[in-house]
């Protein structure tokens, strides 16, 4: 997936991100982060979703614009893998179910 990387002042360069085989799994949200180059932290990633749980079921494209506010740097392919990469580790960790494609619920 490729994204912008701040080179000099005066440019970017376009690269594709790392990619680790994780055997089938996803990366780890802090992985993706990283590789990503982004300025996110999980921390905040992860209360950005617990947020929206409060307020009921959302989609993923709901909170892309909000992890890409945060980072502008992001495009929308990043942003959903870092958003896929901290669903998938809450519903590890049985905090999240999904249910119907993209639409997410709590699991409370």
């Amino acid at each position: 997936m490729p994204y912008l990387v701040k080179g000099q002042p005066s440019s970017l360069q376009r690269v594709e991100a790392p990619v680790k085989d994780m055997g089938g799994k996803m990366a780890s949200l802090q992985y993706v982060i990283d590789s990503i180059c982004s300025s996110l932290t999980v921390k905040f990633v992860y209360e950005l979703i617990e947020v929206h749980l409060k307020d009921g079921p959302f989609t993923v494209g709901e909170i892309l614009p909000l992890i890409k506010c945060k980072d502008r740097s992001l495009d929308m392919g990043s942003a959903k893998k870092i958003a896929e990469a901290a669903l998938e580790e809450l519903a590890q960790r049985g905090d999240v179910r999904r249910i119907e494609g993209d639409h997410i619920y709590s699991a409370a």
